[in-house]
């Protein structure tokens, strides 16, 4: 029986998600609705992986790929619980297990898109420094320490809350 989805380990995540033929496998799988017959997902994958359309993808080149996936892959990511396979219909689905390696796949569709709140706070703290050295009133009363220690502070606490994150 697969683990449940919450016990994957970071290191299991990353050995999973080590190789690009399972990676592409969680991918693919992630946006389709219900199950895809693993031949077919064995041609895509060999058809990119050769650059090829999928029409000319070789037998050798489909079967080579079809085997990796078949032998080692999908059993892989089926004993982490991250993907079902069907032996008797030889199709394989997304299982629930794979929301647990989507952060290592997509991390900013999983979290915050943290580049967009240092680049929001380096836009403020230029703005105050701005008003500062051009004695805007309101701001001509703020001296360069206190401008200096507050942007580390901000700086710093935005720092913080990323790692936790």
């Amino acid at each position: 029986m697969p683990p449940a989805p919450d016990t994957l380990s970071r290191d299991e995540a990353f050995h999973l998600l080590s190789n690009a033929r399972r990676r592409y496998v969680v991918r693919s799988l992630s946006g389709r609705e219900g199950p895809v017959e693993l031949t077919r997902l064995a041609a895509e994958l060999a058809a990119r992986e050769n650059g090829k359309d999928i029409e000319e993808i070789e037998a050798q080149e489909r079967k080579r790929v079809y085997v990796s996936l078949f032998q080692t892959h999908v059993p892989r990511l089926e004993e982490a619980g991250i993907v079902e396979y069907e032996p008797d219909g030889g199709t394989v689905r997304i299982a629930g297990g794979a929301e647990e390696l989507s952060r290592y796949l997509d991390p900013a569709r999983d979290g915050a898109a943290w580049h967009r709140y240092y680049l929001g706070l380096s836009l403020l703290t230029a703005l105050v420094v701005g008003f500062a050295l051009l004695d805007i009133p309101g701001f001509h009363l703020v001296s360069e320490a206190l401008v200096a220690g507050a942007v580390l502070v901000a700086f710093s606490a935005v720092a913080m809350v990323h790692r936790r994150a």
